[in-house]
């Protein structure tokens, strides 16, 4: 999940590591020039999105984005959001650098 946030909000970030923390998740902060900065959360999100809301209400926080898959690992078998398993076909992945 990214959540973007007005620059010197503090307790704003102290509050989204604290939440972060009680799913097990750890936070990045990419600080920008300008009014707003991000905070990148690590980690499997799928339980942490659902507080979305709160998030949003959060003082200075200027909007947020769900990066998380439905699929709950990148194995050969998934399962989706339906509990239904799906076998991927295994393919060479090349990653520029």
């Amino acid at each position: 999940m990214i959540i973007e946030f007005e620059n010197g909000r503090q307790s704003t970030i102290d509050q989204i590591r604290d939440l972060a923390a009680r799913f097990g998740l750890t936070i990045e902060i990419t600080h920008r020039s300008g009014v707003y900065s991000t905070v990148h959360v690590l980690g499997d999100t799928r339980e942490f999105a659902g507080r979305e809301g709160y998030l949003r209400d959060l003082p200075g926080v200027h909007a947020t984005w769900r990066v998380t898959s439905e699929f709950k690992n990148i194995a050969a078998v998934v399962s989706g959001s339906d509990g239904a398993a799906l076998r991927r076909s295994r393919r060479v992945v090349e990653v520029p650098g």
